[in-house]
């Protein structure tokens, strides 16, 4: 991977793969990849992967990516601070009276991974 360009197929959410795309994409960044080239038919998707310096190909159809490869080694780099995941999923901490709308926007694929925050003690 390091100085290759790595394409991404997809940078959204499954039902099978919930954090896919954007977790995949740090991985591939991590790595050494020279560019990380993401496609998805989603554009608010599309323009996240952009925001954190993604190459963006807008598809008509999309497939899955082999995220658990690299499963340890971006745990580890997240643990140790030298990848910002929050920031690659565009996690949004919302409190647990938002989770229905929160459910219902991670169906519609939206570009952001939320937070529940229940008792208020996550810093906005």
């Amino acid at each position: 991977m390091p100085g290759r360009a790595d394409p991404c197929a997809r940078c959204g959410p499954t039902r099978r793969h919930p954090i896919v795309g954007g977790t995949l994409n740090a991985a591939a960044q991590l790595l050494g990849a020279a560019v990380v080239i993401v496609g998805d038919m989603n554009p608010d998707r599309l323009a996240q992967a952009r925001s954190f310096g993604c190459e963006t190909i807008d598809l008509t159809q999309s497939g899955e990516c082999p995220v658990m490869r690299y499963h340890r080694q971006l745990m580890m780099a997240i643990l140790n601070d030298k990848v910002q995941i929050a920031k690659a999923v565009n996690a949004t901490i919302i409190p647990l009276e938002e989770a229905p709308k929160g459910y219902v926007d991670f169906d519609k694929g939206a570009a952001k991974k939320f937070v529940l925050n229940p008792h208020g003690l996550i810093a906005a």
